[in-house]
């Protein structure tokens, strides 16, 4: 099991809790003594069966103020994890320049963020659209599923909720979307551009 205090006591990290919604609050998260180099922004509302302004705070004004304050910063590298959760028509999956029709109201904010980091100026930015991450920590995205299909199968069910035939989820690791964050913020010929990060099929 991970245990993130190992983390918290190396020297160069420093862990700051804030409500990043208020905007004073997110200013403060990013005082530093010194020059902060990259951003990378996993944080908003997940949980299922919110109401739309919860999402649209928790995600939208959430993510807005953290770019906002990374280019007041001139931060090197901000990293916006977006979503992978886009439906379309077509037969191919989609490319990075091709949005799609968001499925859930994360991603529907999550690509609102995506349009607006552009207008923001002197903001370094890349965004990872991740499929459904799955590995050490899921509990919103394989695992649940993965659990309700053990009930389905001891129960000699067939599950419909959750899948159909012409359903098809895409997944990443966790470790993998690490990799591409790391990867990303090291590279400056990334900034500007859109990922997605997904498992090969």
């Amino acid at each position: 099991m991970l245990n993130i205090n190992n983390y918290l006591n190396i020297l160069c990290l420093k862990f700051k809790s804030a409500n990043l919604i208020n905007a004073v609050s997110c200013q403060n998260a990013f005082l530093s003594d010194n020059p902060i180099d990259f951003v990378i922004n996993c944080a908003g509302e997940t949980k299922s069966g919110q109401t739309d302004p919860v999402y649209k705070e928790g995600i939208y004004k959430l993510s807005i103020n953290c770019a906002q304050q990374a280019a007041k910063l001139q931060v090197n590298h901000y990293v916006e994890i977006s979503s992978g959760n886009f439906s379309t028509s077509e037969k191919h999956p989609l490319k990075e320049e091709e949005s799609g029709e968001p499925w859930t109201f994360v991603a529907k904010y999550k690509l609102q963020v995506e349009n607006d980091l552009k207008n923001i100026p002197n903001l370094n930015y890349t965004i990872l659209r991740p499929a459904i991450v799955y590995g050490c920590g899921d509990r919103n995205g394989l695992a649940p599923r993965l659990v309700v299909g053990a009930v389905y199968k001891h129960l000699g069910e067939m599950m419909k909720l959750l899948w159909g035939p012409d359903l098809h989820m895409n997944t990443v690791h966790v470790r993998d979307v690490a990799r591409a964050i790391w990867h990303v913020v090291n590279s400056p010929n990334t900034i500007g551009k859109t990922y997605n990060v997904v498992d090969e099929d």
